[in-house]
């Protein structure tokens, strides 16, 4: 193809065509030349034109055998996506500024590869200009304006003609986006990591708010379990404590019943009859107020000292009731409608 021809092959065939054709050469075999239309001039044009690197590549960029078309979105370019979209893009990669330009690939190919040509392409950067198609040249107008006007009007062609070309560009760099087999597989696989991310997200609350709940049920069956404990051992405690007021309760009515014997039994301990009433109903306080070991101790002082034993436990009782009695006395409000 004509633009891959190097430098110094436009100037070797350029140096083969002078040698054949120069019109002097000619001329010394007997050729007739005519000045005006002779094909040297063709020669010394082409040359003109190919061997100034920027003329040359204004005439390259309008190549005529350059195919411009891009794939349609058909069933076939999805199906055959690498075979129908490479040709393309590696002839479009002609007019690439920037080089090596990346191959489009295939199935295999890495995300990395693949976002890099597609970065490449979405970044594309042509050096084909339109300046060969100019209708008119700058330097054929017959003053400043006029030449000024004529730059005006082909700058405007040729960046029509350029923007038409980059939206051609474009739109296979976005057809080819579109139906990508691997862009799709990429897209899949983020959304499937999406997914399983959210769901881990889901999994993970599920499993703390479980895991709360558990602790609020262990903590409630524990407090549930202490309660039960604590009240098991209360009523326990109770039972026990019910059980030894029995006992004690039983031990004080049979001690009482020895003291009442006891007494009875020697007369009360009374010297005349005047002291009976008062004995027995000092005997009831006494057998109501003392305590088991009181009453105990008391049994056996009396058995031991008999009268004065028993007179003294009286006295005792006696001035502890008395001593109570003043003392609520001294603790209960006044009446206050209580005239003084």
């Amino acid at each position: 193809m004509r633009y891959k021809a190097s430098d110094e092959i436009i100037k070797q065939a350029y140096r083969a065509k002078v040698l054949r054709h120069h019109p002097d050469k000619r001329k010394g075999a007997g050729e007739e030349v005519r000045q005006d239309d002779d094909y040297f001039t063709c020669i010394s044009k082409a040359w003109e034109i190919l061997g100034q690197k920027e003329k040359r590549r204004s005439y390259d960029s309008v190549d005529p055998l350059f195919d411009d078309t891009i794939p349609s979105n058909s069933e076939n370019s999805k199906k055959n996506f690498y075979q129908v979209f490479g040709p393309v893009f590696e002839r479009n990669a002609r007019w690439s500024e920037k080089k090596p330009v990346p191959k489009l690939g295939f199935q295999d190919a890495t995300r990395e590869q693949v976002d890099k040509f597609y970065q490449f392409w979405f970044n594309f950067e042509s050096w084909r200009e339109y300046s060969y198609l100019d209708e008119d040249e700058k330097d054929k107008g017959q003053d400043r304006d006029e030449r000024r006007y004529i730059d005006k009007q082909n700058k405007a062609a040729r960046g029509k003609l350029k923007k038409e070309e980059m939206a051609r560009v474009r739109s296979l760099v976005d057809l080819a986006y579109e139906i990508d087999p691997r862009i799709a597989k990429f897209r899949n696989d983020d959304k499937e990591k999406r997914l399983a991310f959210k769901r881990a997200k889901q999994e993970a609350a599920r499993a703390k708010v479980e895991e709360e709940e558990r602790l609020v049920r262990e903590a409630a069956e524990k407090e549930k379990k202490e309660k039960e404990a604590a009240e098991a051992e209360a009523k326990a405690k109770q039972l026990e404590e019910k059980q030894m007021k029995a006992v004690e309760k039983k031990h004080l009515k049979q001690k009482r019943k020895v003291l009442r014997d006891l007494c009875k039994g020697n007369n009360y301990y009374v010297e005349n009859d005047s002291e009976m009433f008062t004995h027995m109903t000092g005997l009831d306080n006494v057998s109501e107020t003392l305590s088991l070991d009181e009453l105990t101790a008391l049994v056996e002082n009396i058995q031991v000292d008999g009268r004065v034993a028993f007179l003294e436990s009286l006295e005792k009782v006696n001035k502890k009731i008395e001593s109570e009695r003043l003392a609520h006395i001294q603790t209960a409000p006044k009446d206050k409608g209580m005239c003084s």
